[in-house]
């Protein structure tokens, strides 16, 4: 057994050092590196492409819709650019869940010069999911301002850009849409930025990671009371290997399936959700100790500003900002229990 962990370790590391850098393969140079992230400023812009087809479409993500992008730049100078629009992701773009849904946005390099989307191949689109419900704005946002947290607590997270979109019928079959979506770091640029490799595994056992940023991950998603991912089984979770560390990193996506937010997707699933309180749910393994009480450590330090993000965004509804201040002050009421720390947190469990 002991041999076999030996061997295990050796993979990871061969990993690390052999497995490519996707980001290489997304066309970065030192004079293309995606600026779309180095603002907090809300874009506006103005999609325009064929609705009809697009909901006519089937579920094949490598259907294109060919469209265009109009924006104003930095300069204040508006620009328009060719682009081609796919339907990404799995829950959200089955059928009966959503009626838009989410993109991914393709780009050629020779357009997007003095546009945010400078330095981009493609960028990933969270979208609003329902067409003739602003409550799905709201959902699009808070998703967003959970990205932003984990933000907050580390580098070691995917950027997000925060947009209104109108969607333009070119057929003219099709209403005109406003609505909130956002824009999801790409892994490789990510894996770049960080300098490290995006690793290609679909299996890990959680100790072979590096214990803080699954401490950090685990911690997260408890504080939003999300059960939607996995480190084992990699559900949600992605691994980069950063040199020098043998351990890789774990980086958490995907937060519609949190509590919180509470997103009444159509689909027979989610139907034990109805009626429900949501109610947080300790998922890990098996507890490092040290790991554990750096990642408390982390969050504690990070209260104030992790609550001002909620408290200050102008765009989500007072009732929404409530349940979160709500929720996240009890999350840290906990964190200040020493014996629930010591009992749920810092003491090892076996495994479940």
């Amino acid at each position: 057994m002991q041999c076999l962990k030996f061997i295990f370790v050796g993979i990871i590391i061969l990993l690390l050092y052999f497995t490519p850098v996707f980001s290489r393969g997304n066309g970065m140079n030192n004079d293309s590196i995606p600026i779309l992230f180095d603002s907090e400023k809300v874009l506006e812009l103005t999609f325009m492409l064929n609705l009809d087809s697009l909901y006519r479409g089937e579920y094949s993500e490598k259907k294109q819709y060919h469209g265009k992008i109009t924006g104003l730049n930095d300069a204040g100078h508006l620009y328009t650019i060719p682009v081609i629009f796919t339907k990404r992701g799995h829950f959200r773009k089955s059928f009966n869940v959503c009626d838009f849904p989410p993109l991914q946005v393709h780009f050629k390099h020779q357009h997007t010069k003095e546009t945010p989307f400078y330095g981009l191949k493609k960028i990933k689109m969270v979208t609003h999911c329902q067409n003739n419900d602003s409550l799905y704005d709201q959902y699009v946002l808070q998703e967003y301002l959970f990205y932003k947290v984990y933000n907050i607590l580390t580098d070691n997270s995917f950027k997000v850009r925060f947009a209104k979109v109108k969607y333009f019928d070119i057929s003219g079959k099709e209403d005109s849409l406003l609505n909130y979506a956002f824009f999801i770091e790409n892994r490789e640029d990510l894996a770049l930025r960080i300098n490290g490799t995006l690793l290609n595994v679909h299996y890990l056992e959680p100790k072979a990671v590096d214990q803080y940023s699954c401490s950090l991950m685990t911690l997260f998603q408890y504080m939003i009371i999300n059960q939607d991912w996995s480190a084992r089984l990699l559900h949600n979770v992605d691994l980069f290997g950063i040199y020098p560390s043998l351990k890789p990193i774990t980086v958490p996506f995907d937060f519609d399936m949190s509590w919180l937010i509470n997103i009444p997707y159509n689909h027979p699933t989610l139907a034990y959700r109805l009626g429900k309180k949501p109610e947080r749910s300790f998922s890990h393994e098996k507890t490092d100790r040290k790991a554990m009480s750096l990642a408390i450590n982390k969050f504690k330090l990070k209260h104030e500003d992790i609550l001002n993000l909620i408290h200050n965004n102008k765009l989500l509804n007072e009732t929404n900002k409530a349940k979160i201040l709500t929720s996240f002050q009890e999350f840290y009421q906990l964190l200040d229990n020493e014996h629930w720390v010591t009992r749920e947190l810092l003491r090892p469990h076996k495994h479940r």
